[in-house]
């Protein structure tokens, strides 16, 4: 079925567009085309730009899109486009922001309505010394006891410590993923995941099911993580 929410994934999984491109699609594809059925000489005189040979797939961009929007119901995982009202507000205001925001929380219609609020963000290495674990800690303890939500990356380290002192603090975290937002990584901190997600915070993506992680997916996660606070 090629509804909104099919469109909409098939647009975000085409490659080689940046999200302004993305955002132009979606607008044209509203009522005069099938993005399904576009070539890439239709697609590159709506974006006034070459795209690169072999980059543009329409049709594998909707086989994926299609698998996904039943996978992403059947899991309970939810998503934002870039223009949807619960899309964060200050993320829109990032150099490039994502066309699309995955997510999962217990409370999927409501998670990023939080991102109203100011968040903190506390992120760093994967290799800290014990003291500054212990300071990272700390900080997310504090900010959750003071209300104020916290984002990091759920990397080794810092991040991981953080996000410890937010669940302890009984406060409210967000974890930006470096790959699909199916799966955790590292593995070993899937329970600290899950207790993210059941103290009332949420894991986010722009990276749909099946995306494993990458080298260059982190620093494109940082931008994220940034333009939430």
């Amino acid at each position: 079925m090629y509804d909104r929410t099919c469109k909409l994934l098939t647009i975000h999984y085409l490659t080689g567009l940046n999200t302004r491109e993305k955002l132009l699609l979606s607008e044209v594809t509203e009522c005069a085309l099938d993005v399904r059925n576009m070539s890439r000489i239709a697609c590159e005189h709506i974006i006034r730009r070459r795209i690169r040979s072999g980059l543009f797939s329409p049709v594998e961009a909707y086989s994926r899109a299609e698998r996904d929007s039943h996978d992403l119901t059947d899991a309970g995982y939810g998503y934002n486009f870039y223009w949807d009202f619960d899309f964060p507000a200050l993320l829109r205001e990032i150099h490039n922001p994502p066309f699309l925001i995955f997510y999962r929380g217990e409370n999927p219609g409501t998670v990023l309505s939080t991102i109203r609020f100011p968040w903190i963000a506390v992120v760093g290495t994967r290799f800290p010394t014990g003291i500054a674990r212990k300071g990272a800690y700390k900080l997310g303890r504090e900010f959750a006891e003071l209300g104020i939500p916290v984002v990091s990356g759920l990397a080794y380290g810092i991040d991981e410590a953080v996000h410890a002192g937010v669940v302890d603090g009984n406060g409210i975290g967000f974890a930006v993923l470096g790959n699909g937002i199916d799966t955790v990584y590292p593995k070993a901190n899937q329970k600290l995941a899950k207790n993210i997600i059941s103290s009332g915070g949420a894991l986010l993506s722009e990276y749909g099911p099946g995306v494993e992680a990458r080298r260059y997916h982190f620093p494109e996660r940082n931008r994220i993580i940034a333009g939430c606070c």
